[in-house]
């Protein structure tokens, strides 16, 4: 109100005398820098500039995850923190939550609620390096709804005995992912709930945003099991595909001789070794290289055991590859603390690579040649559904996953972009305990 008289002033001294009037404007301009007028000029300059205060910071988040639930949360919470097994998220580097900034929900009450998050990506890490990311933080910082579980007190209810895994996931790319550096929004909503006896289902929604717009929607199931009902789990019935109906074979840009690739190959394929020094010197691409994936730790296939452009259930091409995990491997004592298991999402980045190392093998990726300042990232197709199930446990020990993937369809898109999509299986002791249908991958070109 002080303002608004001052203004009135103002507007009476403009009409009696124009100079005395740019006197009086200096003036009351000088008197809002120095007294409480000036808040209300500075707070509409801050609110268009300042972002929201987060419900909860990182070290919290890390807190309630690792340590006590109830130290940041209340004492609501302290009978959660003597179960040693718990509804936890996993921990860094694979805890990919910087922020929580709202939930919608109540303790006490397994109603429909929902929570969103910030992820500040950074520009280097295990699953990023340089212009290129993994899908696999982008997929598993879905992960939130498991912390959303826990504030909800689900571990109250089955008193400690329950493990939450995640059943079916199937995952959508609406949008360009983001890249190093950038900061997503995540959205989880829990639709329903289903408990029967001492186990419980969720259906859940999650969605990624880069700003407002929205790039990424996974629709899933989870669920909380006892650890005999885990172990029990029989895997994923394999019913074999009918042969694909393209009539003609895909003409790939370069039919290589080679059926098979050591670790040692793809060692120096992900190093950056040219094309033609491990395809042949006729392959198109053969003076061209990518390093891939971002980096060692995420590499997830060690061998090529058989791959052709013409096998598999379409004809269209098949791979079969392995990959020994050890019980030392970082994954294990990040997912999840007490109860280690490996990640579904990093097994399924497997299925990406081998879809890449196709790319390159047929000479799809490499036909194209590139300007100094571009680089080509290899990212899953847009506004295509890949579904995933998780039918079994990788526990903590040395193992040896063995992969399969049929090429089911080859897309031509204008603009030189070629789309390769595919069904996968992973098995563990010969039990199918992950099948993708329609996973896919694509090269982009961007600016380096």
């Amino acid at each position: 109100l002080d303002t608004m008289k001052s203004e009135t002033s103002l507007m009476k001294a403009v009409l009696a005398n124009q100079v005395e009037a740019n006197i009086a404007m200096r003036q009351m301009m000088s008197e809002l820098t120095t007294s409480g007028g000036n808040a209300h000029y500075v707070k509409r300059k801050q609110k268009k500039e300042s972002r929201p205060a987060p419900l909860f910071n990182f070290q919290q988040i890390e807190e309630m995850t690792n340590g006590s639930m109830s130290k940041v949360l209340g004492p609501y919470y302290k009978e959660v923190d003597r179960y040693p097994i718990r509804t936890r998220m996993p921990s860094p580097p694979f805890l990919f939550v910087s922020r929580i900034m709202k939930i919608n929900a109540t303790p006490g009450e397994l109603k429909p609620a929902s929570i969103e998050l910030e992820f500040d990506i950074p520009k280097t890490s295990v699953f990023a390096a340089k212009h290129q990311i993994e899908s696999c933080p982008i997929v598993e910082s879905s992960h939130i709804g498991i912390f959303l579980l826990a504030y909800l007190g689900v571990d109250k209810l089955f008193k400690g005995k329950a493990r939450y895994r995640v059943t079916d996931s199937a995952v959508t790319f609406l949008s360009e992912p983001p890249l190093p550096g950038q900061t997503m929004r995540g959205v989880f909503c829990i639709e329903s709930f289903v408990k029967e006896g001492d186990k419980m289902l969720i259906f859940y929604k999650y969605s990624g945003y880069i700003g407002d717009r929205k790039f990424l929607v996974i629709r899933g199931t989870g669920g909380l099991f006892t650890e005999k009902d885990l172990n029990q789990s029989k895997g994923i019935k394999v019913i074999k595909t009918q042969k694909g109906t393209q009539p003609a074979a895909f003409p790939f840009p370069y039919k290589a001789k080679r059926q098979s690739f050591s670790a040692s190959d793809l060692n120096r394929l992900s190093a950056g070794q040219l094309f033609g020094d491990i395809f042949g010197q006729e392959h198109p691409g053969r003076n061209q290289a990518i390093k891939t994936p971002a980096t060692p730790q995420l590499k997830m296939v060690d061998r090529i055991i058989d791959i052709s452009c013409n096998g598999g259930s379409h004809h269209l091409g098949h791979i079969t590859a392995e990959k020994d995990i050890d019980p030392n491997h970082w994954a294990f004592s990040a997912h999840f603390k007490n109860d280690p298991i490996f990640p579904g999402t990093v097994m399924t980045e497997g299925i990406g690579q081998i879809l890449n190392f196709f790319m390159i093998y047929s000479g799809i990726f490499g036909s194209k040649g590139l300007a100094q300042d571009e680089a080509l990232r290899l990212l899953p197709a847009l506004n295509q559904k890949s579904v995933t199930s998780f039918r079994g446990q990788i526990p903590r020990r040395k193992i040896k996953l063995s992969y399969h993937v049929d090429i089911t369809k080859v897309e031509a898109i204008p603009g030189d972009m070629v789309i390769l999509h595919g069904d996968a299986r992973i098995y563990y002791e010969q039990k199918c305990v992950l099948q993708t249908l329609n996973a896919t991958c694509r090269a982009v070109r961007v600016k380096v």
